[in-house]
């Protein structure tokens, strides 16, 4: 038997036969204090675990555990409140101790751990004495080899991470290192326990500078200095450092489906299977603000160094800052670690020769104006959540070996997107994958993607409403994320080179959640490819849409392409059939018209050209019929007839002198209008309320235009009534035709006006 979970049972075991190696004790015993686990587990000499839930006053593993020379790991659990000197005295050939969620501690002794001769692993998790005092149980670990130490949630309070800056308990200084640096430690933990501050010699020492490989200092908000996490970054063995207020495993890197964070092995969830976690820890960031004004004090005094000592880990040179590394330094994350860090200058990293992997993210990075030197090996690179709207095109010309870059939210935008910035990525020619999430972009330059490698582009979250990019430029394209656009659909050229590609040996994936598709009859292409491509599609292909009537639908909802076919184009086709047969028809009956009546057609269309055609002034009795209100004579009858026939040298018609009264007013109307080369109508307000005959004049007037004389009406219209000319008139009258006058008054341009329009 390899393993075995006992819960709320008593048992008793004298045979020396069990094989159990790994044992689960949940010891609920209701208050009972008869119960002892050496005496359970004394003859279980192939024991190897232990996970054991314990509820007492002190903890303690008696004499039976000597008997178990197999023994090597122990995860603790439970409500005690003491550890003392002789906790662990019995198990000196334990390598891997976890106290997990003790939550009721009140005593640690510093010499606990003096036992534990053979100790390697250690993990501290939901232990709340400090971070302070459980450092200091560091003491009998100084001088040891150690492979790692785990600290999680150990601070004081569990509701506001930041007052630890109050009880100093998230100050992390060379005095609460001093047991820490004398251990020959390949990995260092501390994640979540509110460190707010590292001051800069807080972790300088030979024993773990010596040893040092992984340090993990994520979820904590830490202020201070970062020139204390140089010191880590030139440690002599150190590989990986990840520092800052996150959880390394939530980046936008994410959305690719892969993994690509290194390999940092979490080694007690490893050996562990972990019961179901408590609570996650309330967190209120309310106080933020506040703290980080208390801190500003702390960060500059730490800050000041001197750059003449023997240790330097950075340098200004040549106009240039020279940031030392370790040349053992492989991946590299300080994601919100920074406030503002500016990229304004030249920046050289020595001994970054070796540095595959630098997450970035949400450091308040911005003005990349400079460029980083040095990074020859860098492969992965996390920038998102970054001010790069001012980026030169060319700070990306040191890091071309890049293979996989995160840009997500770094505040690009389209107009950005033509001048700068993003156009220096078509130098990346080892970029295989790309993440422009979130940048509210919504154009590309379609052959900005042609020097790449991509196999894995991200460009969710923008506002593009086309496909954005030259697909044909991306042969090797195996992941596409284009979910929460602003796409409706996508062009046929690009549905058939997406087709190729997923007829490849890799495939092809593409994201469109989030884009409200349109579901028209004009868009049955697109919607035809969703249902029958062989390309790899989420939602199960079913995308939200709008029908040809606005409604809100979904594509699943579209399942008989062929009837929905019919539905789109069957009375269009109808139609043009119908139309065809009509042009069919109109065709034979002209050609029929134009083979009888061909001299006739000839001979008007050769009068149509000829100039003979137009009337003259010579061909009327009449120059001007002028056309007024009754009331309103004085205007029209003096002194627009008087320019008129003087100036102009026209006759006029005025129905008040010339009308004959034994003549039918209807009649002479009609006929001196027939009988006028142009007719001008005065009109104003008495004309278009008051006067019986202004309608019959207008439409006489109207009526009597004809391709021989087709400019023969001209309106003179006060200003303010331009608005109420009746449609009629508005209809058989050019714009050029009618002149408008602020009042009947004949000024030099009213006169002009009239001219040009009277005369030939």
């Amino acid at each position: 038997m390899n393993g075995l979970e006992l819960s709320n049972m008593m048992i008793e075991t004298n045979s020396s036969s069990l094989g159990i190696r790994e044992l689960l004790l949940m010891q609920q015993m209701n208050g009972r204090k008869d119960f002892n686990v050496g005496t359970l587990v004394r003859h279980l000499h192939n024991l190897t675990r232990l996970t054991i839930d314990i509820y007492g006053e002190e903890l303690i593993f008696d004499d039976n555990f000597k008997n178990l020379t197999n023994f090597r790991s122990i995860k603790i659990t439970g409500t005690i409140h003491k550890i003392t000197n002789t906790s662990f005295e019995n198990l000196p050939e334990l390598r891997d101790l976890e106290l997990y969620y003790l939550t009721e501690i009140k005593y640690f002794s510093v010499n606990a751990f003096a036992p534990l001769v053979c100790l390697e692993n250690l993990s501290i998790t939901f232990v709340r004495l400090g971070l302070q005092k459980i450092m200091a149980t560091f003491l009998p670990l100084a001088g040891k080899n150690m492979s790692s130490i785990y600290l999680e949630r150990v601070q004081l309070t569990t509701n506001e991470k930041y007052t630890s800056m109050m009880t100093k308990d998230g100050i992390i200084t060379a005095y609460t290192t001093r047991y820490l640096r004398q251990i020959c430690l390949r990995e260092i933990t501390m994640t979540d326990c509110s460190i707010l501050m590292v001051t800069y010699n807080a972790f300088k020492g030979d024993t773990l500078g010596e040893c040092l490989v992984s340090a993990d200092m994520t979820r904590n908000p830490i202020f201070g200095t970062g020139l204390a996490f140089l010191v880590i970054a030139n440690m002599k063995k150190i590989e990986t450092l990840f520092l800052g207020d996150y959880e390394k495993s939530q980046t936008s890197v994410d959305t690719l489906a892969f993994d690509v964070l290194p390999p940092i092995r979490r080694s007690w969830g490893e050996r562990f299977k972990e019961p179901d976690s408590p609570s996650e820890i309330n967190r209120n960031y309310e106080n933020r603000k506040y703290f980080k004004e208390k801190l500003a004090g702390y960060n500059e005094l730490e800050l000041t160094f001197n750059n003449t000592s023997a240790e330097k880990e950075w340098l200004h040179k040549n106009g240039e800052i020279q940031i030392y590394i370790s040349d053992s330094m492989r991946y590299f994350g300080f994601s919100r670690a920074g406030r503002s860090i500016y990229f304004n200058k030249k920046f050289r990293l020595i001994g970054g020769e070796n540095l595959y992997f630098i997450d970035a993210s949400d450091s308040g990075c911005h003005s990349f104006t400079g460029n980083v030197s040095g990074l020859m090996a860098l492969r992965i690179l996390i920038f998102s959540g970054n001010d790069l709207s001012d980026m030169y095109d060319t700070f990306f010309d040191s890091v071309l070996t890049i293979e996989i870059l995160i840009l997500s939210n770094c505040n690009f935008n389209s107009a950005i997107e033509s001048k700068s910035g993003i156009k220096g990525l078509q130098k990346l020619k080892h970029l295989t994958t790309l993440d422009l999430s979130e940048n509210s972009l919504d154009v590309l330059d379609p052959n900005i993607f042609q020097q790449n490698n991509l196999t894995h582009l991200v460009l969710a979250s923008n506002r593009f409403r086309s496909f954005p990019f030259d697909i044909r430029t991306t042969p090797n394209l195996q992941y596409l994320d284009l979910r929460f656009n602003a796409l409706i659909s996508i062009q046929s050229s690009v549905l058939k080179e997406i087709d190729h590609l997923a007829s490849g040996s890799s495939g092809f994936q593409l994201l469109l959640k989030g884009n409200i598709l349109a579901c028209g009859c004009h868009n049955i292409n697109f919607l035809t490819w969703i249902h029958q491509t062989e390309t790899k599609l989420d939602l199960n292909r079913n995308y939200s849409c709008i029908d040809e009537t606005g409604s809100l639908t979904y594509t699943a909802a579209i399942t008989d392409m062929e009837a929905f076919w019919r539905a789109c184009w069957g009375s269009f086709a109808l139609s043009i059939s119908m139309i065809l047969f009509c042009l069919l028809v109109i065709g034979f009956v002209l050609c029929f018209f134009v083979t009888k009546y061909k001299t006739y057609i000839i001979s008007g269309l050769l009068n149509m050209f000829n100039e003979t055609y137009l009337k003259k002034p010579s061909n009327y009795e009449i120059g001007v019929f002028i056309g007024y209100a009754d009331r309103d004579y004085q205007f029209a009858c003096h002194d627009l007839r008087q320019f008129i026939e003087d100036t102009l040298g026209l006759r006029t018609f005025v129905r008040d002198r010339d009308l004959s009264p034994t003549i039918d007013l209807a009649s002479g109307i009609t006929e001196a209008i027939e009988s006028s080369w142009r007719i001008l109508l005065v009109i104003n307000e008495t004309f278009l309320t008051s006067d019986d005959w202004f309608l019959f004049t207008c439409r006489s007037a109207i009526y009597s235009t004809s391709p021989g004389n087709p400019n023969r009406v001209v309106v003179l219209v006060e200003e303010r009534l331009r608005h109420r000319l009746p449609r009629d008139l508005l209809a058989g009258v050019s714009e050029e035709n009618i002149i408008f006058m602020s009042g009947p008054e004949l000024d030099y341009l009213l006169k002009e006006s009239i001219r040009t329009r009277l005369v030939v």
